[in-house]
C-alpha cells in the first residue's frame, strides 16, 4: 500500500511512458468527473440556499451537493495551452462535491477568488474571459468549451465581456459545505 501518493506521481513523471499515461489519465479524469457530476446532480442540496447572489450581478445557483461514502482522493494533471509547465492538483479530501450553475449577465464578473477544491466546468452559453493570477494571463472560453478550474492556489477573475448571458455548469470536488468561492486579493496586473 502506498502511503505517500506524491512518490507515485514522481515515478510517473520520470517514466518514459509518461506522455501516454498522461493522455490516458486525462480521459479517465474526464470520465470520472462526468460520472461524479451525474451522481451529484441526482442527490439533494441538504438545506443549502437554492440561489445565491455573487459579485457584481453574477448568480451562483447550487444544483446539488453530495458526498462519496468512500475515502476519495484525486490527482489532476493539467497542462494549460501554450508553453506552460504541468500543473498537478492533489485533492486529499475529494469526498465532498457540489454541482453549480453560474449565470453572469453581460458586463458582470466574479471578482478575484479561489475555490476549496478543483472542478470541471462546461461553458453552456456565451463566452467567459478568465484572468489567472499571479501572472495575469487572460484566456477566453466559448460555449461548448470545458476546463479544469483550479483550487486555492489558483486565483482567478471571471468576466462576461460579451453581450449575452454567460452560463457555466461546474462540479467541484473537495468543496465542503459553505461557499464554493473564497474571495482573493487581486494581484498586481
Amino acid at each position: 500500500m502506498v502511503t505517500q501518493p506524491w512518490k507515485v506521481v514522481n515515478r510517473l513523471v520520470a517514466s518514459a511512458a509518461y506522455r501516454l499515461r498522461l493522455r490516458r489519465m486525462r480521459v479517465l479524469v474526464a470520465v470520472a468527473l462526468a460520472v461524479t457530476a451525474g451522481v451529484v446532480v441526482l442527490s439533494t442540496l441538504g438545506g443549502e440556499s437554492s440561489r445565491t447572489a455573487h459579485a457584481e450581478g453574477a448568480i451562483i445557483e447550487p444544483l446539488a451537493r453530495g458526498q462519496f461514502s468512500d475515502d476519495v482522493r484525486a490527482f489532476l494533471f493539467v497542462r494549460p495551452e501554450g508553453n506552460h509547465p504541468m500543473d498537478v492538483i492533489h485533492v486529499t479530501r475529494a469526498s465532498d462535491a457540489i454541482a453549480l450553475k453560474l449565470t453572469v449577465p453581460p458586463g458582470a464578473s466574479v471578482d478575484w477568488h479561489t475555490h476549496p477544491g478543483p472542478g470541471i466546468a462546461v461553458v453552456a452559453e456565451g463566452e467567459v474571459t478568465f484572468t489567472f493570477g499571479p501572472n495575469c494571463e487572460t484566456r477566453t472560453y466559448s460555449a461548448g468549451s470545458a476546463l479544469i478550474h483550479g483550487a486555492e492556489s489558483h486565483p482567478d477573475l471571471a468576466e462576461n465581456r460579451g453581450d449575452t448571458d454567460l452560463v457555466i455548469y461546474v462540479t467541484f470536488i473537495g468543496t465542503p459545505p459553505g461557499s464554493p468561492t473564497i474571495p482573493h486579493e487581486a494581484p498586481d496586473c
